[in-house]
């Protein structure tokens, strides 16, 4: 029961920190979508050294770790950006994240977005049309990986757990972390069951 109430007490921060990795989240999708999109269209052009220089851009964000990326880009990329005298954009690191992040949607959208325009163009529709599932999946695995946030000062749903943990004690580690576990696979379930529902519908629909 004390168990119970402790989480209760400390669940508006929790969910708090989980609409970080939300935010995240979709903006990496974003961002990774238009510029995978770019790559596309890139890759379906006639000149050559666009297409070799798509085909490497794609392998390069499907291979690249998000967790190397992201600390290089936290180093790299400055805190503000001073664009004249008394004027200065922040920086935040959960943008900074975002765009680490991002490098998982653009190998997908690049790689995945081609293959379905060809489907379209050859008539295949239901194949065509399941890139929209599977561009879900995808954000539900970068929801995941925006855990990782915590690692650059985010205030995300993990770093959120330890915060509660330092403020707590050791002894609350284990309900402490569970409870951030249900979280998100929860959402990753509730997620999952819309995705099915969507690619059963297009299935039906073009079979």
């Amino acid at each position: 029961m004390a168990t119970i109430e402790f989480l209760y007490t400390w669940s508006p921060f929790m969910f708090g920190g989980f609409a970080w990795n939300i935010c995240i989240a979709v903006v990496a999708t974003v961002m990774g979508t238009m510029v995978g999109a770019g790559f596309v269209l890139m890759r379906l052009s006639a000149l050559p050294v666009l297409v070799n220089i798509s085909s490497f851009a794609s392998s390069f964000f499907r291979n690249v770790p998000s967790l190397v990326l992201l600390f290089y880009l936290a180093t790299l990329i400055p805190n503000a950006l001073a664009l004249a005298e008394g004027v200065v954009i922040p920086i935040p690191a959960w943008f900074k994240a975002s765009i680490a992040l991002a490098a998982s949607p653009i190998g997908f959208t690049s790689w995945n977005l081609y293959s379905s325009i060809q489907k379209w163009t050859h008539d295949d529709r239901k194949g065509a049309l399941l890139f929209v599932p599977n561009w879900l999946s995808g954000f539900t695995i970068t929801l995941l990986a925006s855990s990782t946030s915590s690692l650059v000062g985010v205030s995300e749903l993990v770093g959120r757990s330890n915060t509660i943990i330092t403020a707590s004690g050791a002894d609350w580690m284990l309900a402490v972390y569970a409870y951030a576990a249900c979280i998100f696979v929860t959402f990753s379930y509730l997620t999952s069951l819309v995705i099915d529902r969507l690619r059963t519908v297009l299935i039906h629909k073009y079979t």
